[in-house]
């Protein structure tokens, strides 16, 4: 027999005069740490959650919740964005422009009148028809235009037409002569018939209309 008295087989009784032992050390500690673990086993559910729903996120923007960093896009950089439309910033073309001439108030001088039309030369006039007084007619109205008529008379007939016959260097005054009288159908030279007068000669035919 113990010293203590009988003993009991159920554990669960507390003996008679059992001597109870102290807590071990052991237990102490897993109290201790208990609190601890429980807080790191937190923190890394909450990164192992942040970590997945970045992962999520990474092709489709940031998840709901998750806060990025904004963009800052330096001056003079293109931009990365795909929906970036170009500068529509318009162009103004400044044109230089002269104020359109202020007209002359001088008066303007008036062209030259051609050369046959200043040319002029004694006329004689001749009558080849049986028309009476037809020269002398026809010489009054040359005369009236400014002419000079130093012969009116009759002569044989040598032109089948009404012609106007020039000497050397009365060209121009025949041309002049035969625009302001459009009876004279032809403007011939002196030689074609013989002629020697000086200036202009005109033979008078039956088709004179003027």
């Amino acid at each position: 027999m113990s010293e203590w008295g009988p003993q009991d087989d159920d554990p669960g009784k507390p003996g008679v005069g059992r001597h109870r032992a102290p807590a071990t050390t052991g237990q102490q500690l897993l109290r201790r740490l208990i609190a601890p673990l429980i807080a790191v086993a937190m923190v890394a559910a909450v990164i192992g959650v942040l970590i997945a729903l970045r992962g999520h996120s990474s092709g489709n923007g940031p998840g709901p919740g998750v806060v990025t960093a904004p963009t800052i896009t330096p001056i003079g950089s293109p931009s990365r964005s795909r929906s970036a439309s170009p500068s529509m910033t318009p162009t103004v073309t400044i044109t230089q422009t002269h104020p359109p001439p202020t007209p002359s108030l001088r008066p303007t001088r008036r062209a030259h009148r051609p050369a046959w039309k200043t040319a002029m030369a004694a006329v004689r006039v001749y009558n080849t028809t049986h028309i009476s007084q037809l020269a002398h007619h026809i010489a009054a109205e040359i005369a009236a235009k400014g002419w000079t008529v130093p012969d009116v008379g009759n002569m044989s007939g040598v032109s089948s037409s009404t012609t106007l016959y020039y000497s050397p260097g009365s060209h121009a005054a025949a041309v002049h002569l035969a625009h302001e009288f459009s009876g004279i159908r032809r403007v011939r030279p002196n030689s074609e018939a013989a002629l020697d007068f000086h200036g202009l000669t005109l033979l008078i035919t039956a088709d004179w209309h003027d």
